[in-house]
Formats: structure tokens, C-alpha cells, sequence
């Protein structure tokens, strides 16, 4: 057991085994072309290489191939890095019902230095679930090799990125269905 100091200054014991678990994937053991069969007109497609279930409290964690890292929060929000990790997107349901167009997300681009006030703790919950899929133990918080006047540009003509659309546990195996549609 190991302690924890809240706000009221008292020790909070936390039982190590109470931590979700970290867990990796297939992805991770073999070759990705081995995985995906390629089926021509579709965009590359980026997997699950680890991932951690806070659902209880915040939502799913995860890392894909390509080094970004995204979380699925409860409330059906995302948050997607872009493999850069200095942008991101933020994706929410659209409020209202559009027939006309296919997809009811709205998608915003923003970075590390300029996001809205409304998602920071969301941004925050973010740079945790990254820290842990990394293995630390305490909270890591991202640090950028470049200075704040000349941050990386994000390319405009790239693709969207992909991430978890949807999952669920059942009792041998989670199922998760990313923004391309694989599974």
C-alpha cells in the first residue's frame, strides 16, 4: 500500500492493486501489415497498441501505432493527439440532428498552448492517461523541445485522425471500433 495526501492534508491509503491495468495488445506483438489485410481506397489505418480502463471514473485510455494517444471520456468526448503530441483534437457529439450530413461530430483542432477553457481539465485528464500508458507511476506532464513563439505546424492537408468511436467489455474480451470503422 502506498499513500496519498489529499486536500486535507491526511494520508489516503491506495491499495496498488485498486490501479487499472495496463493492457497491450496484439498490435504490439506482430507486424502491422500482418494484421490488416489492405483494401485499396481505404486510408491507413492506425490500431490499438495499449490501453487502460478508467471507465469506473473517467473513460478508456489508449496509445495507437502511430504514437498518438487518445481518450474516450464517459460522457462520450474525445481527446485525440496528433502523433506530433503537441496538437489535438477535440471530438463532441453534434447538438443538433443534421440529416444531410453523415457524421453527428463535431472535430476541433487545437494544441498545447491554445484550447478553450471548457475542456482543460479534459486536456489535463489527457496528459495523465499518456503519462501512465507510459508507465510512470506519477503524473508526467508533457514537455515540448521547441519554444512557445515557433511551436510545429500542423499539415493541413492531412488526414483526420483516427480514434475510439466506440467499445465494450464483455466477459473474455473488449471490443473496439475506431473512426475508420475497423474493429
Amino acid at each position: 500500500m502506498e499513500e496519498k495526501y489529499s486536500t486535507t492534508k491526511e494520508p489516503v491509503v491506495v491499495n496498488p492493486a485498486e490501479l487499472a491495468k495496463i493492457h497491450d495488445t496484439c498490435a504490439t506483438k506482430f507486424d502491422q501489415d500482418d494484421l490488416l489485410q489492405p483494401v485499396e481506397g481505404q486510408e491507413k489505418c492506425d490500431l490499438i497498441e495499449r490501453f487502460v480502463d478508467f471507465s469506473s471514473k473517467y473513460g478508456l485510455g489508449y496509445k495507437l501505432t502511430n504514437g498518438s494517444y487518445g481518450v474516450l471520456f464517459n460522457d462520450s468526448t474525445k481527446l485525440i493527439t496528433h502523433p506530433n503530441l503537441f496538437h489535438f483534437d477535440y471530438i463532441e457529439r453534434s447538438k443538433t440532428k443534421n440529416k444531410e450530413t453523415a457524421s453527428s461530430e463535431l472535430i476541433s483542432h487545437h494544441n498545447f498552448f491554445e484550447y478553450p477553457a471548457a475542456i482543460n481539465k479534459k486536456v489535463v485528464l489527457l496528459q495523465h492517461f499518456k503519462s501512465y500508458l507510459d508507465g510512470n507511476s506519477k503524473f508526467k506532464p508533457l514537455t515540448f523541445d521547441f519554444k512557445s513563439q515557433q511551436p510545429p505546424v500542423r499539415p493541413e492537408n492531412e488526414a483526420l485522425l483516427s480514434y475510439i468511436k466506440k467499445w465494450k467489455k464483455a466477459s473474455k474480451a473488449i471490443l473496439m471500433r475506431n473512426s475508420n470503422k475497423v474493429i
